[in-house]
């Protein structure tokens, strides 16, 4: 009997060899494909990706193949890589890994991105864009490192480790993210100036752009020194109507020296009058070191939600929340503790904005701009940090912020039941804490970002 013998093209027996992947030979080449690749420290260019034994080397070129051949992840080993990532919707960026990729555990495999930036960037760790809102894009367990240097080039100039625009959705979960800026200022263009921030994430499309932001449980510490006209640890910009940006327990650090102008840091920020906005169960700490101060938290939104958090100044500040300005009313600020080393205004809003059951101690001014306490909120002067949280302030903030925000045991006469459980939903639904812990734990919910258990 005669027998044929068939022959592959000799580019699919390379691509077989290589264990690459080409797109119209996909399920031929690799049917255990599962939409993955991987990426290790140790990976190599000539790797297909496909399987955690032949990782890729470059998180750039594994996202650029994910969207080529229809990923959906990437996932990264342990290890250190460059950044300047263009993450696709639909292409999540996934991080802590185990070498082989057997386990994950992002706080015993750090996969870390990292680089030294000068002004003339935009982004350093990874920017998300693009049009199509309805596929979703993760972005977790990651570590951050990033530090910037130089002279401003430009009249105006912003930069973010986490940069967003253009109609994607992304959820920022699990991450650390550090940035320390040195930026110097321009001798022949005094006026120049240079944002820095975290996490930016901005909406530049049209009206009809649905958002649906989630930024939770990341540790983002931002040391700005020199002349940044605006440092920040998240930033939200002008997102749509009908858009959501959820805000939940992070733990935010903002160290500044001589910002340029009064009021423009914040720790955590809104601007451009973006709707949606809620945050709830955040730890913020705002310190400044000398010159102009800043905000705690800082939202020029419509109808922002603030639930929930430990907001925390020291230095020379402007205050520690602004829940709106004179054009975006109708904030809900509720359960907080917001607390200062004795400077600044407490709470800065509209006469539309809901202000209650919130505790304000150490700040020079109460209140401004028309907003009140409401007849359940308490502030207080002369108090001590040990009297309600469990340690004293970290007085530095070199590295992250030391100080343990749990309620301590006296604190029961400041926060614990002394919130609101009434309507609880419409503040953010804050029936966990910071931690995971139920809401309420007793008689009533507990001020702050933590739930005394």
């Amino acid at each position: 009997m005669k027998r044929t013998i068939r022959f592959l093209p000799f580019a699919a027996l390379i691509l077989l060899g290589m264990n690459m992947c080409w797109h119209p030979l996909l399920n031929i080449l690799d049917p255990e494909y599962q939409g993955i690749i991987y990426v290790s420290e140790s990976g190599s260019r000539l790797n297909s990706g496909l399987q955690p034994t032949r990782p890729m080397k470059s998180i750039s070129e594994a996202v650029d193949k994910a969207k080529s051949i229809g990923g959906t992840q990437v996932r990264v080993a342990q290890g250190e890589y460059e950044g300047g990532v263009n993450l696709h919707p639909g292409v999540s960026l996934l991080g802590g890994y185990a070498p082989d990729f057997s386990v994950r555990d992002w706080d015993l495999y750090e996969s870390r991105i990292a680089g030294n930036e000068t002004p003339d960037s935009y982004e350093g760790g990874i920017f998300v864009s693009g049009s199509d809102v309805t596929k979703d894009v993760v972005v977790e367990g990651l570590t951050f490192d990033f530090h910037v240097s130089g002279t401003p080039i430009e009249s105006w100039h912003s930069y973010s480790v986490i940069g967003l625009c253009d109609g994607a959705s992304p959820t920022i979960r699990n991450n650390r993210i550090r940035l320390h800026t040195g930026v110097g200022t321009n001798l022949s263009n005094p006026d120049w100036r240079f944002d820095v921030r975290g996490i930016g994430i901005h909406d530049y499309t049209s009206d009809s752009a649905f958002f649906d932001l989630v930024i939770s449980n990341n540790d983002i510490w931002v040391k700005a020194d020199g002349s940044p006209h605006r440092a920040c640890g998240i930033l939200i910009g002008p997102l749509s109507e009908g858009s959501h940006a959820m805000i939940e327990a992070n733990r935010v650090v903002l160290k500044t020296y001589d910002n340029h102008t009064t009021g423009s840091s914040a720790a955590i920020a809104a601007q451009y009058q973006p709707h949606g906005v809620v945050l709830k169960n955040n730890v913020v700490r705002m310190r400044n070191e000398s010159g102009d101060g800043g905000w705690g938290v800082d939202l020029d939104a419509v109808g922002a939600v603030v639930a929930n958090n430990t907001i925390v100044c020291d230095g020379p500040i402007f205050g520690g929340l602004r829940s709106s300005d004179s054009s975006a009313a109708g904030a809900q600020v509720v359960n907080n503790i917001l607390a200062c080393d004795g400077s600044g205004t407490a709470v800065t809003g509209n006469s539309a904005d809901y202000c209650d059951y919130n505790l304000f101690f150490n700040f020079t001014t109460w209140f401004s701009g028309g907003i009140t306490g409401g007849g359940h909120s308490d502030t207080l002067s002369g108090v001590n940090f040990t009297e309600v949280f469990s340690s004293s302030l970290d007085g530095s903030v070199d590295d992250g912020d030391d100080t343990d925000y749990h309620l301590y045991d006296p604190a029961a006469i400041f926060a614990v039941d002394l919130g609101t459980n009434t309507n609880v939903a419409q503040y953010g639904d804050v029936a966990v804490d910071f931690e995971g812990d139920s809401r309420p734990q007793s008689a009533a919910f507990d001020r702050g970002a933590d739930e005394k258990t």
